[in-house]
């Protein structure tokens, strides 16, 4: 079942072992890609372009959700249906937006993580959310504006939190502090 990698590879991301994560979250999309599960497939390759992108392999990552030179949703995701979900809506563009910051097309990257953020909010998966919180945060410290990182960071833990995850609340809130004392520095 794709569930059972999707949380095989959160767990192993929680525990920093992102060769685990790695391998489960690439058993989910072999699994989602042979059931032809569309939203496995689109989670799948987001969280394992997370991983491969945290690992250093971005032309690894890179080919998970292609950035052509114009951004149209239709050709973000692998077998991309007309109607877009909030969760299609904020998958493509993080994951959009983390390679556009690793291409230097920071102000495009700000732009697309912002609007995952907003759209996850009118959503009620607060795993979607948290998804779209980091990855605004990991955008805003490449962008070298760890300041503006702050309030997406505070809401992370709240959200965080209120999901019950204590480990990755806990992780979240480390960051935080590391940032505001850099803030103040």
């Amino acid at each position: 079942m794709t569930a059972v990698a999707a949380w095989t590879g959160e767990i192993e991301e929680l525990a920093d072992d992102l060769d685990a994560a790695e391998r489960a979250y690439r058993e989910g999309l072999e699994r989602a890609a042979r059931a032809g599960d569309r939203s496995g497939l689109v989670w799948a390759s987001y969280n394992l372009g997370r991983v491969l992108d945290a690992r250093g392999a971005h032309d690894d990552a890179s080919g998970l959700f292609p950035v052509p030179n114009h951004e149209p949703a239709e050709t973000a995701l692998p077998n991309h249906e007309a109607a877009e979900t909030a969760f299609d809506g904020v998958v493509w563009r993080s994951a959009r937006a983390r390679e556009l910051a690793r291409r230097g097309r920071i102000d495009e990257a700000v732009r697309l993580a912002r609007e995952a953020v907003m759209r996850s909010e009118g959503s009620d998966n607060l795993r979607l959310r948290c998804e779209g919180l980091e990855d605004l945060v990991h955008i805003m410290r490449a962008a070298g504006r760890p300041s503006e990182a702050i309030p997406a960071l505070e809401d992370l833990v709240r959200v965080r939190e209120r999901k019950g995850e204590p480990v990755a609340a806990a992780k979240a809130r480390s960051l935080l502090d590391q940032l505001k004392t850099t803030a103040v520095a």
